[in-house]
């Protein structure tokens, strides 16, 4: 029984970083983006892959993380009184609730962008650049996740996902090379 309280705990941290990712993205269309904010995506996309034991840490980190990048990106945004929600944090409930082929898709997308993220994250942590394209790309698939659109649409995000995995392999085959 406690264990399942756990990984409700877990999955429910999990959607809370996924959630304030989608909405740093969301804030970065209308506002410039930066290595601040490149940084705090990537980081948390990469550090939102479930490897056990001590997850709960780790996505108590990375929450205040992203919602700092967004606050510098769109300072003011969370005090407005003329909200217009475009920065808010994503309610994964959203998704998960979606229809059937939706949820499939926008599922496949979200795992593929955590484990681009995971094979790009260490060049970053290093202070190398990656291509502005992967970035483009981590920031637009974030963004459409929250987005209710037709399955076609969202699965043309999916192709483009596959072609822009192959950019980040390269990152991750560079960096294994470098280490042997």
């Amino acid at each position: 029984m406690e264990n399942n309280r756990e990984n409700r705990n877990l999955a429910a941290r999990w959607d809370e970083l996924t959630g304030s990712l989608i909405g740093l993205a969301r804030a970065c269309t209308t506002n410039p983006r930066d290595e601040i904010t490149d940084r705090a995506l990537v980081e948390g996309l990469a550090g939102s892959i479930y490897r056990g034991g001590g997850d709960e840490e780790r996505f108590g980190a990375l929450i205040p993380l992203v919602h700092q990048a967004k606050e510098h990106a769109a300072p003011g945004c969370a005090m407005c009184t003329a909200r217009c929600g475009n920065t808010d944090d994503y309610e994964m409930e959203r998704m998960w609730n979606g229809p059937e082929k939706v949820r499939t898709i926008k599922t496949l997308l979200l795992c593929s962008l955590r484990q681009m993220a995971a094979m790009v994250w260490p060049v970053m942590r290093n202070g190398d650049k990656i291509s502005e394209e992967i970035l483009d790309f981590f920031y637009r698939a974030l963004f459409i996740l929250a987005e209710d659109w037709e399955p076609e649409y969202l699965l043309s995000s999916v192709m483009e996902a596959g072609r822009i995995n192959l950019l980040c392999m390269e990152y991750s085959e560079d960096g294994k090379e470098e280490r042997a």
